[in-house]
């Protein structure tokens, strides 16, 4: 997890005037859309995160899988907190992210979303590099639940230090949706709400490093205080589409999303299973996993590993490593590895994750699922209590 700072400070040396306009998307190319129509929240495009026993920013709530709603009446995906005991949390929400399934350096970046209202709610739509560094960090919009007219718009610096601008609407954004987005140069961030633009950076620390996308709701937390008896559970961020763009031609320097990993599937003991997976010492997993190259042919060689390691991120250790063989355009790269559960593997939860490793050193990688181990009959998890019947609008 990251370290979000978000005290509202700005530098105004850093700021120019906003004579911008969105940029004409018929002379780019869309290189990411996701538009929320179904039931679920794709696993092929986004990866569901979890909360780690660390808990950051003195955040409330637990991430969990069933929090990350599809609607079909409204067409819309739904990041729900609910308050909701479950691991020692007392709220369950939804965080979404693309890491290892899309990454861009430089950009149009957009979300049509409807923010969620209440103390102590705290919607964002953001970005992070691809190489699970911190800083840098661009905040496309956060949003502190108990002002439903201002969003936030930072840029955090790899110094620590960071740019924020916050926007006053003159409406209530939690009753209608907006569009939130970033265009993203060597030269220049600038933030629009509504195709208006509402922040410009020209600063010195422009990021210039593939970076993925994330959409979440936190409950609580350092920013926006606890949640208290004014707050009505539950809230919804429900999203409308996210989109990419990417200039044309690319600016020198951007690198192309050269690796697509497709989400780790499990069966057990040779049977399909839920999303969730309860071994034991003995059971057999049986991991299947794929990639696509692309859109620019890689240098050939490198590898593809496949591992796991413990919830809290240590141990861990790879369980396979293949060389990579073709890696034209288009190409698909297949694994399958066959996981036995050792009998002294300790009970808890295990993230399986794959990672891609080329000749040109460029790593893409990913938590895709994780799986319990209950080699003990003591429960080492509250069982998670079902949500109530879906939202509308």
């Amino acid at each position: 997890m990251f370290l979000r700072l978000n005290f509202a400070i700005f530098l105004l040396g850093a700021t120019s005037a906003f004579a911008q306009v969105p940029p004409d998307l018929s002379t780019m190319i869309q290189t990411f859309d996701y538009e929320f129509q179904w039931s679920g929240i794709g696993t092929n495009f986004w990866v569901y995160n979890y909360t780690t026993p660390t808990i950051i920013n003195n955040e409330l709530q637990a991430y969990t899988p069933d929090a990350c709603q599809g609607d079909n009446v409204a067409s819309v995906g739904r990041l729900r907190a609910d308050r909701r005991m479950w691991n020692g949390m007392a709220y369950t929400s939804c965080s979404i992210t693309t890491f290892a399934h899309f990454d861009q350096t430089y950009g149009y970046f957009i979300m049509r979303a409807r923010i969620p209202k209440g103390q102590g709610i705290w919607p964002s739509f953001w970005m992070l590099p691809s190489s699970g560094a911190w800083p840098p960090e661009v905040d496309i919009m956060e949003n502190n639940g108990q002002d439903t007219t201002s969003v936030y718009m930072t840029v955090h610096f790899r110094n620590g230090a960071q740019d924020q601008t916050k926007y006053t609407s003159a409406m209530d954004l939690s009753t209608g949706y907006h569009t939130y987005a970033l265009e993203w140069t060597p030269t220049e961030l600038i933030w629009f709400v509504d195709g208006i633009a509402r922040k410009v950076y020209t600063g010195q620390n422009i990021p210039n490093v593939p970076m993925y996308i994330l959409a979440n709701v936190a409950v609580g937390g350092t920013w926006p205080g606890s949640t208290n008896s004014s707050t009505s559970f539950p809230q919804s961020m429900d999203i409308d589409y996210i989109r990419a763009y990417q200039f044309n031609p690319v600016p020198a320097g951007a690198m192309p999303n050269p690796i697509s990993l497709n989400s780790i599937v499990i069966r057990q003991n040779g049977a399909s299973v839920p999303y969730l997976v309860t071994a034991k010492a003995g059971d057999t997993l049986s991991i299947y996993s794929g990639a696509l190259v692309g859109p620019n042919a890689l240098p050939s060689g490198g590898v593809y590993e496949i591992g796991i390691c413990a919830y809290s991120g240590s141990p861990c250790y790879a369980f396979d490593v293949q060389p990579l063989g073709a890696l034209a355009a288009a190409s698909q790269i297949g694994l399958t590895y066959k996981y036995v559960v050792p009998a002294n593997l300790a009970d808890g939860w295990y993230n399986v994750y794959v990672t891609v490793l080329t000749a040109g050193a460029t790593v893409t990688s990913q938590v895709a699922t994780r799986f319990a181990v209950r080699n003990n009959s003591t429960p080492f998890i509250a069982p998670l209590t079902a949500l109530p019947p879906a939202l509308y609008p």
